[in-house]
């Protein structure tokens, strides 16, 4: 194994604290034809964590709120128009609460958001699967001109990001 002193141990956990609260934005998303939410929680103006579950509460015109630690392991939104969705995790499976723990778990470690999106593009179904759904939103935190690895079916150009969507500047492809 390799030593480390407590020291070194203790200021790697305490720069990954997550604060009390941090600003989100909220996604209204479509998975399998019902609709769902997503929150993604911003440090540093960038993604931290995420929750997402089935809306049936929250209004579509909701862009942007608060997620707030008020317990261990407990969160709740404010959202701008001051409701509130307490706790956050109300409107999620067991399955979906996974999926956004070890997502989060990426964002907070500084994982590459493309490999992150990438990853949940690859999970198995059509593209209206919860992991895929997430995946557009995040990728909405790619910056534009992005080059991935994988190349156009039609024109074998390198595929990239615009607009949260993949296309192929060569012959217009696009998956969005």
């Amino acid at each position: 194994g390799v030593l480390i002193n407590n020291k070194e141990a203790s200021a790697k956990k305490s720069s990954l604290k997550r604060p009390k609260s941090l600003p989100c934005d909220v996604y209204h998303i479509s998975v399998k034809g019902q609709p769902y939410f997503v929150f993604v929680g911003l440090y540093e103006n960038r993604p931290y964590e995420i929750f997402a579950g089935k809306n049936g509460v929250i209004d579509k015109k909701i862009k942007s709120g608060e997620i707030i630690k008020y317990r261990q392991k407990q969160y709740k939104v404010i959202f701008d128009d001051e409701s509130e969705l307490c706790p956050v995790t109300a409107f999620t499976t067991d399955e979906e609460d996974i999926v956004t723990r070890l997502i989060s778990a990426n964002l907070r470690n500084n994982i590459d958001m493309q490999l992150v999106v990438d990853q949940l593009r690859k999970a198995k179904g059509d593209m209206t699967t919860f992991a895929k759904s997430i995946a557009k939103a995040l990728a909405k935190y790619i910056p534009d001109g992005t080059e991935l690895e994988e190349t156009c079916p039609e024109c074998e150009l390198r595929l990239i990001h615009e607009g949260g969507c993949i296309i192929c500047r060569g012959c217009g492809h696009s998956r969005c």
